[in-house]
């Protein structure tokens, strides 16, 4: 899976990269990605060349390239959530006019299927379709 990075986010993208947090992406072998997602025991990463590597923390060996749309699309929406750069939801894709809600989320882009210890919802991204809240033709 790879999407095409618009010029002017490159600035933004660098700035995040410079970003302490981000001295995980040199750790494991990537200098020109950032770090978007810190999961449990994975990393999602994005290139900028448009690529999205999870790396698991647990695992002996470099960073695996995801050919999933799911996962990237869920990546964007986590960093930009996480890192406080809504900017990064200019690198999903636009929703074409015949595309259907999700029929897991109903349209929402993510699922609440536990609470938490003050019974507030739990927010997951959709598996159904990567946050997205629609499925695109096809």
């Amino acid at each position: 899976m790879r999407i095409e990075i618009p010029a002017h986010l490159i600035p933004k993208l660098r700035a995040m990269q410079a970003d302490w947090r981000n001295n995980v992406a040199k750790d494991v072998g990537l200098e020109d990605a950032v770090l978007l997602v810190i999961d449990l025991f994975t990393h999602t990463f994005m290139t900028f060349d448009g690529r999205f590597l999870l790396y698991d923390s647990l695992e002996d060996g470099p960073p695996l390239e995801t050919s999933d749309p799911k996962e990237a699309y869920g990546a964007i929406l986590l960093g930009a959530k996480r890192w406080h750069a809504p900017w990064l939801l200019e690198l999903l894709p636009a929703r074409p006019g015949d595309a259907p809600d999700c029929g897991v989320c109903k349209g929402k882009g993510f699922i609440s299927p536990l609470k938490d210890t003050q019974g507030k919802p739990i927010e997951f991204v959709c598996h159904g379709c990567g946050g997205l809240g629609w499925i695109p033709p096809g």
